[in-house]
């Protein structure tokens, strides 16, 4: 039985190979030639995990990117979702840590698999305020390890068995479908539909994206098996939208009435720019049945340093995930730099106020160029993108959205993350990272956005 489900969940569904088009492509084409440059065998596993990729990081082979010098005209690399607003500061600050901690001997040798007590009690404290907790978190209970997306991988593990399914509301953050299935092997059930077309009239309205129990019903009921969890995305990734606290309440009282666990992404806690987030770390210290994902990628934009953490008060999770971040530990000198500067108090409170002012003021010089060229978009409070609305701009062909995505690369200079790959059910949306570039290129997205007036 387990065996039939592990391969089951190895092998892309239906939908997942209807989908993903040249992913399929590029999965046989890798397999060939891994079957034909080699007279060793190997396995499919690692060629499947190809096809798990949002196809528009496929389609990026043949794409000149931008170069002040030698490809002025070249493409903008918008569909990242990195900061690239406040290196200067990053830079001196690393540097000024580094020069002052001395390397000591215990750090050449293991660590503890749930992080150094100095790293989780700098982290535990940065997201009690990032996250607004009514009481510290408890370090005890954090877990340090390789980014956001291997304390994931490494969650699931725990609390799913191989082709059990998880509910996600759409659309969602584009490589989910990565990170959970790759090697955890878990089934996303989305819990979007079909809209309305007086749902299609308001999808630059927060509230049309929130999830409905209706719709999480609807997928719960019609799940192949019970769904172990449902997962979260708040402040949401690509909508920056953030969850009211009643909506966050009755998503809760759904899943717990129905044995579930609940897992909150909350990678953007601090990049909140506008207002109104409410993070559920108060729930995953009080419910066994919440748990609570971070990263510094985003909001100390340090996505090379690969550093996240869980946050849960389940011993029952909390003791194979230990374990299991064996297999991906952050080294000791990243752990000592991160307490180094999550321990300065004043350079954070600083720091925070300086990214989140220069987060607004460029949101703010985008939704200005949107509306001069009569291009809608959804309110964001959160997050370091917008979601655009560029239905208008889309073309008869069946395939209206791949074409439209092609035309804002080659005729615009734009590489945004279409709606498609990230499940939206409506085709021509698309999310424009507007802190991937430096201030420079970020004049250049402004101008090339702005001709797409009508």
């Amino acid at each position: 039985m387990i065996a039939t489900r592990l391969a089951s969940a190895l092998r892309p569904t239906a939908v997942q190979r209807a989908r993903c088009g040249v992913r399929t492509a590029l999965f046989n084409d890798c397999h060939a030639r891994l079957s034909s440059n080699t007279s060793v065998p190997v396995s499919s596993r690692g060629p499947t995990s190809l096809g798990l990729l949002p196809q528009y990081l496929v389609d990026t082979g043949n794409v000149e990117f931008y170069d002040k010098d030698s490809a002025p005209s070249g493409c903008l690399q918008v569909s990242i979702a990195e900061n690239r607003c406040v290196a200067p500061e990053l830079v001196s600050k690393i540097n000024s840590v580094q020069k002052g901690s001395a390397f000591t001997p215990d750090m050449i040798y293991y660590q503890s698999t749930s992080g150094m007590e100095s790293c989780r009690l700098a982290m535990s404290s940065f997201m009690s305020e990032i996250m607004s907790a009514s009481e510290p978190l408890n370090p005890e209970n954090l877990v340090v390890g390789a980014g956001c997306n291997a304390m994931l991988e490494n969650l699931f593990l725990t609390l799913c068995e191989a082709g059990d399914c998880v509910l996600l509301p759409s659309p969602y953050y584009a490589t989910f479908s990565f990170d959970l299935g790759s090697r955890a092997g878990v089934t996303l059930l989305q819990t979007g539909k079909e809209w309305t077309s007086e749902e299609l009239a308001r999808l630059t309205a927060p509230e049309t994206y929130y999830p409905s129990l209706s719709d999480l019903s609807a997928a719960y009921d019609s799940a192949p098996m019970k769904p172990k969890a449902l997962l979260l995305t708040n402040p949401h990734n690509p909508l920056g939208l953030c969850y009211p606290r009643d909506v966050l309440d009755s998503l809760l009282s759904w899943a717990t009435e129905r044995n579930m666990h609940v897992v909150s992404d909350e990678i953007y806690a601090g990049s909140v720019h506008g207002s109104g987030f409410n993070s559920l770390a108060d729930d995953a210290s009080s419910r066994d049945n919440v748990h609570v994902v971070y990263a510094l990628s985003k909001d100390l934009c340090l996505s090379g340093l690969r550093v996240g953490a869980l946050y849960s008060s389940n011993e029952e999770v909390l003791a194979p995930v230990r374990k299991l971040n064996d297999l991906c530990q952050v080294s000791s000198t990243t752990q000592q730099l991160v307490a180094g500067m999550l321990g300065d108090e004043r350079w954070v409170s600083e720091f925070t106020a300086t990214n989140l002012g220069r987060i607004r003021k460029r949101y703010e010089r985008v939704i200005k160029v949107c509306e001069g060229a009569g291009v809608p978009y959804l309110p964001a409070d959160a997050g370091l993108y917008i979601w655009l609305d560029l239905r208008g701009w889309l073309g008869e062909e069946e395939e209206g959205e791949k074409v439209l995505y092609r035309r804002l690369i080659s005729d615009y200079g734009l590489m945004m993350t279409p709606g498609e790959s990230m499940d939206m059910r409506a085709p021509g949306f698309f999310r424009l990272v507007f802190t991937a570039v430096g201030d420079e290129e970020f004049e250049l997205v402004l101008e090339r956005l702005a001709r797409l007036r009508k």
